[in-house]
């Protein structure tokens, strides 16, 4: 729910109207940000970047998260320490939120074959 909280709290700290929010986020109207902002639509990890983005912030401040809400959220402290190292990587970003219950064997596994996929694409 601090997401949500947040949202509104800096939507109004920038003055920014709800209608103005929705064009920069890409929605068509103010009721999905009212709706937002309520906690009753679930936003995605590209829908929160894109928030984070239009209010100037980054997706851990937005959702109310700090370096030690990060630590607590693993169940292993070295995938804690891991996936911070992730979340400061911009392109691997997306994986400390999915790692929480992973082994940090798994974790690597996972980073090495993106990086081969992306080795791919080039």
């Amino acid at each position: 729910m601090k997401l949500y909280e947040n949202i509104r709290k800096l939507r109004i700290q920038k003055g920014l109207s709800q209608e103005e929010l929705a064009a920069l986020t890409g929605y068509t109207n103010r009721t999905s940000i009212g709706k937002i902002e309520q906690g009753k639509v679930d936003l995605s990890q590209s829908k929160i970047k894109v928030f984070a983005k239009a209010l100037d912030t980054d997706p851990v401040t937005l959702m109310g998260l700090d370096e030690s809400d990060n630590q607590s959220y693993y169940s292993d402290p070295q995938v804690a320490k891991y996936a911070e190292e992730l979340r400061q990587n911009s392109d691997m970003r997306l994986l400390f939120d999915v790692a929480h219950d992973i082994s940090k064997e798994d974790l690597e596994l996972v980073v090495n074959i993106i990086k081969d996929l992306k080795k791919r694409n080039k």
